[in-house]
């Protein structure tokens, strides 16, 4: 099956899984109501990444089956040491490869599937956040506009300068300004969101129903790290590769130390000791950078919808205070661009923390793609 007749399959898979939330639209454009899971499921449908990893599978597979038999076929042949590699045969070295080759690509399919699952995530809560940012900039300007208006009215009866009703309207152009720039961050997130979904081409838009909040974070770090190293795929491929690098020098062992292969054979086998339990250790520390990440997100959530509610009541104070002759236009309009700021901030916020959330549920598991 060629490549665009795939994605034809996978975006009819796709549409038949969310059928019953499909809407299609005369002019042939469609929307997708997707719950997180729904999108990840779709994400995994003829994953191209996944197919490469099942058709290497497949290649350790016949490679193994072929070790065996050739491992039979030279049970009885004699060992010189001019045709040494027929040792490596004889013990199983080659069986014993394979084998550990297919037990690793099954863990390396669980790592891809985890990191199509987040990037996904990834995607899909960057949409939602891009579509919150536009309400926040909307609802700004529209602000802004009521502002102008009743700046435009005072301004007619005498009652303010010119100035006032320049900075007015300065502020809305500002606030529009903005609204735009989201609406095109919006428009790379809806396309980001399509590619990974693989929907790109597609005329389409999406409803996603999952919520961004997530659940407080309780975690103890170290006993999560010590548990990661014994399921992520990277240091179980570390570990493996340490482990062949030792039967290969052991069959070498019988070699006189002076010669080439024995030679490259150790060291060989230091280089992926030390490769070992010098990334192991880097790879915890990386695991503990991910829950400090969560932390100081949790932190900086707090932080910013505490600034999004004091600097909301400030605007409305302020608003008050204009209507009353007590501020400035200039007053005002600073205390909403603050406002606009805080709410801008605390959507970010959100993100943050959720996909930090997510983040470390996976890397102290099966591990993350790099």
């Amino acid at each position: 099956m060629n490549k665009t007749a795939k994605k034809a399959v996978s975006a009819f898979l796709c549409a038949a899984t969310v059928f019953a939330s499909t809407a299609a639209y005369a002019d042939g454009s469609k929307t997708y109501t997707f719950t997180l899971e729904q999108a990840i499921d779709a994400a995994m449908t003829d994953n191209p990444q996944l197919e490469a990893c099942d058709a290497e599978q497949k290649s350790n597979q016949y490679n193994l089956s072929a070790a065996m038999s050739t491992k039979s076929k030279y049970k009885k042949m004699p060992v010189y040491a001019s045709s040494y590699d027929t040792m490596y045969i004889k013990e199983g070295y080659y069986v014993d490869m394979y084998k550990t080759l297919m037990e690793l690509n099954t863990k390396k399919r669980e790592q891809i599937s985890s990191s199509v699952a987040y990037d996904v995530t990834q995607s899909y809560y960057q949409y939602k956040i891009a579509n919150s940012l536009c309400d926040v900039a909307q609802k700004a300007r529209d602000l802004a506009q009521e502002n102008f208006e009743n700046v435009n009215k005072r301004f007619e009866l005498g009652m303010i300068a010119q100035l006032d009703l320049d900075n007015a309207a300065l502020s809305v152009s500002n606030c529009e300004s903005t609204l735009r720039d989201y609406e095109r961050q919006r428009d790379i997130a809806r396309e980001n969101l399509k590619i990974k979904l693989q929907l790109d081409g597609q005329d389409c838009d999406f409803v996603l129903t999952d919520g961004i909040e997530c659940d407080e974070f309780a975690a103890d770090a170290d006993s999560d790290i010590a548990k990661a190293m014994d399921t992520r795929y990277d240091v179980a491929s570390l570990k493996a590769n340490y482990e062949l690098a030792q039967k290969y020098f052991d069959y070498t062992k019988p070699l006189t130390p002076g010669s080439a292969k024995y030679q490259t054979a150790y060291s060989d086998l230091v280089s992926k000791e030390y490769s070992y339990t010098n990334n192991k250790k880097l790879i915890a520390l990386s695991v503990r950078s991910t829950y400090n990440s969560v932390l100081a997100a949790a932190d900086s959530l707090d932080n910013a919808q505490r600034s999004a509610d004091i600097t909301k009541r400030t605007y409305e104070i302020n608003k008050v205070k204009f209507d009353n002759g007590m501020i400035t236009n200039s007053d005002l309009t600073t205390s909403l661009n603050n406002y606009l700021s805080a709410q801008i901030s605390l959507e970010n916020a959100k993100l943050t923390y959720k996909l930090a959330y997510e983040k470390y549920g996976y890397e102290i598991s099966i591990g993350l793609q790099q």
